[in-house]
């Protein structure tokens, strides 16, 4: 037979149970009929500007969505990545801002690619010009 100091234990554990499932249950949560993908906005640099080696390359994009999960940010040459940056959020306004410089020159992509937590999914890629 449990004693009164067995059974307020097991009350606790119950309720820290009960918080800890409570809390699991309302992160990363999918959106209910959600059909729209995040909408990204490259602001810098300019689709075929040219940019010299000595310049900070300023990388600059507005991503949104109502259920944002996830978004990537990278620089490709010849489709090889340059530069790579990838994060989780929960934010629905995100604002990436980066100074990036190039030890080469030539045609660079940048392609940024955003994801809810419906899997709705959208990207968007300019190229600009590193010269001597």
């Amino acid at each position: 037979m449990p004693t009164n100091i067995n059974i307020i234990l097991m009350k606790k554990q119950l309720s820290i149970l009960l918080m800890a499932a409570i809390f699991l249950a309302t992160q990363c949560k999918k959106a209910e009929e959600d059909s729209t993908p995040p909408t990204i906005d490259i602001l810098s640099p300019e689709a075929g500007s040219n940019w010299t080696q000595a310049d900070s390359v300023r990388i600059e994009a507005a991503i949104a969505d109502e259920d944002l999960h996830k978004y990537s940010v990278k620089i490709l040459k010849n489709d090889d990545d340059i530069f790579e940056f990838e994060t989780h959020t929960h934010d629905q306004n995100v604002l990436y801002k980066k100074s990036w410089f190039s030890e080469e020159t030539g045609q660079f992509l940048l392609r940024i690619e955003a994801e809810d937590h419906n899997g709705n999914s959208s990207s968007k890629q300019i190229n600009f010009f590193v010269v001597n």
